[in-house]
């Protein structure tokens, strides 16, 4: 049995009483988590998810980003490899009159939970001056006109009518509710269109967005189920507004992204300095490589038929985009924990994104570092920090649609960012770094 020993060689009663109110209080301060209110703070580069259409290509291409804090210093922007820093703008909306429209034609029936339990999360925690429901497939059923009562617009959520699913007509739903808006005389207009985007690809949205701008109506598409962008991209950033995919995301975090991103988010505009027609990989990153968005798009001008052979065409035979740098780092900011967090999500996404933007030609290795604290054994922060590299090259391999080579290194406490003076150092410790490279 092991000895035990009290702290300055007190023996006596009193002496007793000071070790064990000394250890108490040792032992709460090393269980103490990262406080809530600062977990924002970690530079994860969470929840800059962003699509790019551009209208004017290759001229001009535009790019909203949903922000969970605005930026900051200088931004930096690769395209096909070459850097630029560039000019952006931060908008900051507070109290909007937001009016939701849910599609709820066959082909997203599946989704409509994953999309109640979102427009729940977003009505419950969001600030707002009014908010209202649309539910809409062929004909149109206002479940919930614009109200400023939270209460009376979450009772009516679960309760509310849910048309027939034949037919999707987001042209006419888009059109009333750009109507409806138009009557609001006070506050920041915003649409929130919920869809899988599978209608006619033909339709012809201008009217309905040279209405949205004329008035100031914002629309902020989310994508439910497999989605159809051809659709849904020009939407959002022909309105000036953003485009979040929730497929892979699940409902709370999706909510988090699109909360935040309706509050503050950055417009950038940028000319191209590859002029090729084709595919683009597009870089966005703040300072720290950590801060980063990954994105592709294709010049929304071209014809439907030409667009289909350019997402088609092998590649291999589109300028493939350097791996360099590619440093990323995915945050644990918990003590004693591998399972991925909801601020890691977005910056997994990035890698999945740069990963499978390489072309066919090229295998990717995928190197992961984990590292934890300096609290608890040597034994124990081994086995921890292997378990959250396991976790990141599993979420990575399960989300990527190209093969990887998974290479896991962990190093316990070894080699901290900073020193672990304090719980909010000890939580930028606690992480996986990423390193993508091409082996061929």
């Amino acid at each position: 049995m092991k000895k035990s020993y009290l702290p300055f060689g007190l023996n006596s009663a009193i002496g007793y009483l000071l070790s064990v109110v000394l250890l108490f209080l040792l032992t709460l301060s090393c269980a103490t988590t990262h406080p809530p209110e600062k977990r924002e703070r970690i530079p994860s580069g969470n929840e800059r998810i962003s699509f790019i259409w551009s209208e004017d290509f290759p001229d001009s291409v535009s790019i909203t980003l949903p922000l969970s804090y605005p930026l900051t210093g200088d931004i930096r922007l690769f395209d096909s490899d070459i850097e630029q820093r560039i000019k952006f703008s931060c908008f900051e909306q507070k109290n909007p009159n937001i009016l939701i429209l849910q599609d709820c034609s066959a082909s997203g029936r599946e989704a409509l939970p994953k999309s109640n339990r979102i427009i729940e999360v977003i009505a419950s925690e969001l600030s707002f001056r009014k908010i209202g429901l649309i539910r809409f497939a062929k004909e149109i059923a206002v479940v919930s006109p614009l109200t400023s009562r939270r209460e009376e617009f979450l009772a009516k959520l679960p309760k509310g009518e849910y048309p027939s699913p034949d037919g999707t007509e987001i042209k006419r739903a888009v059109g009333y509710a750009i109507g409806l808006l138009e009557k609001e005389r006070s506050g920041e207009r915003i649409i929130l269109l919920f869809s899988d985007g599978n209608q006619r690809t033909d339709e012809n949205f201008t009217p309905e967005l040279s209405r949205a701008n004329e008035t100031g109506v914002r629309l902020f598409v989310i994508g439910v189920g497999p989605t159809q962008t051809a659709i849904l991209f020009p939407l959002a950033t022909s309105s000036d507004g953003f485009f979040v995919e929730t497929r892979s995301l699940v409902p709370e975090i999706a909510a988090r992204i699109i909360k935040n991103g309706i509050r503050q988010f950055a417009y950038i505009r940028y000319t191209p300095t590859n002029q090729d027609r084709g595919l683009h990989t597009v870089v966005v990153e703040q300072r720290d490589s950590t801060e980063r968005i990954v994105r592709k798009y294709i010049g929304s001008y071209i014809p439907p038929e030409a667009e289909q052979v350019a997402e088609t065409v092998p590649p291999a035979a589109l300028k493939p985009f350097s791996f360099q740098p590619s440093r990323f780092v995915v945050p644990f900011a918990e003590r004693d924990n591998y399972e991925i967090l909801d601020i890691a999500i977005p910056v997994l996404d990035s890698i999945v994104a740069l990963i499978d933007s390489s072309p066919e030609t090229v295998l990717v290795e995928c190197e992961l570092d984990g590292f934890t604290c300096d609290l608890g054994s040597d034994e124990h922060n081994l086995w921890l920090s292997e378990m959250r590299a396991n976790s990141v090259k599993q979420y990575i391999e399960e989300h990527t649609s190209v093969g990887i080579v998974s290479v896991v290194h962990f190093w316990g406490k070894k080699f901290p960012l900073v020193k672990n003076s304090d719980e909010g150092n000890r939580s930028r410790n606690r992480r996986v770094e990423v390193k993508l490279s091409a082996l061929r």
